[in-house]
């Protein structure tokens, strides 16, 4: 117990000294490349990974790997899309969506988050109502979520094939009242064992695999369902993966509250991700 306290209060103190910048990503109108460029953009995000590895790291410096999150906030009217990076890394990370998206406009801004009050007890004292949830998934992580390549059609160039799934949760937010704060925040890890995961996915084939026989022994095709699954997994194995956390806040007048928006709403805007073997 003594050797975990140590090292829980070692990573507390590593994980608070951690500097970070928030970047308001503002994109045009019109944006010619497609998703596959942000699917490379998050390939090369996962070389900045830190993984500490001497003893003296891990257990006298508590170090972890730092993450980046991805924002999207609804303040005052107004919809906006931002990028916290730690602070060490922002020059290395802007340049890498600069070098998928020419386009692009970073502007380092101060945190929306200091607009509210930090404690919820102020928050209601304001008049406000408060409603915030975790998504969390009980399948397997081996499998995938839905992918750009799942909303894409056969026919146009890169952008025209595209089927806009990110334009539900603009609409979505963009229907809010004025007085209506909603946040919705991704938290990305790059991961850190890929030995443990690549044996995870090995036994999940292998548990599938046994039902290509029958009870007589005879050999049987694997159905479309076992296909699938032992295809998702491989592809996924292919790729650098991170550990993503999706959650939302909602906050607004606790006169006149419409609960569909956290409850059905705030659900529904994840709901569009889910496969069959991998759900919310």
């Amino acid at each position: 117990i003594a050797v975990s306290c140590w090292l829980f209060w070692m990573q507390t103190h590593y994980r608070a000294a951690i500097s970070w910048s928030l970047l308001e990503i503002k994109m045009p109108r019109v944006v010619l490349k497609g998703p596959k460029a942000m699917e490379q953009f998050f390939q090369a995000l996962h070389s900045m990974k830190n993984t500490p590895r001497s003893l003296g790291k891990i257990w006298w410096k508590g170090e972890i790997t730092k993450w980046f999150s991805f924002e999207v906030a609804r303040n005052n009217g107004t919809t906006r899309m931002f990028m916290r990076v730690p602070k060490s890394l922002v020059e290395s990370v802007s340049g890498m969506l600069y070098g998928n998206y020419p386009e692009v406009e970073l502007f380092e801004v101060a945190d929306y988050i200091d607009e509210l009050p930090a404690h919820y007890d102020h928050v209601a004292a304001q008049g406000m109502k408060f409603f915030g949830a975790e998504m969390i998934s009980p399948g397997s992580s081996v499998y995938s979520i839905r992918s750009y390549k799942e909303f894409e059609s056969k026919d146009g160039d890169e952008k025209g094939r595209i089927n806009d799934s990110f334009g539900l949760v603009v609409e979505f937010m963009d229907s809010m009242a004025d007085q209506d704060h909603f946040w919705m925040q991704y938290v990305v890890v790059p991961h850190g064992n890929e030995q443990a995961y690549k044996v995870l996915a090995k036994k999940e084939i292998e548990a599938i695999r046994p039902t290509y026989q029958n009870e007589k022994g005879r050999f049987r095709f694997p159905s479309d369902s076992e296909k699938d699954k032992i295809k998702m997994i491989e592809e996924k194995l292919e790729k650098r993966r991170f550990q993503v956390t999706m959650r939302y806040v909602h906050m607004a007048p606790q006169e006149g509250y419409n609960v569909n928006i956290p409850y059905r709403g705030g659900i529904a805007i994840f709901n569009h991700l889910q496969k069959q073997f991998h759900f919310f």
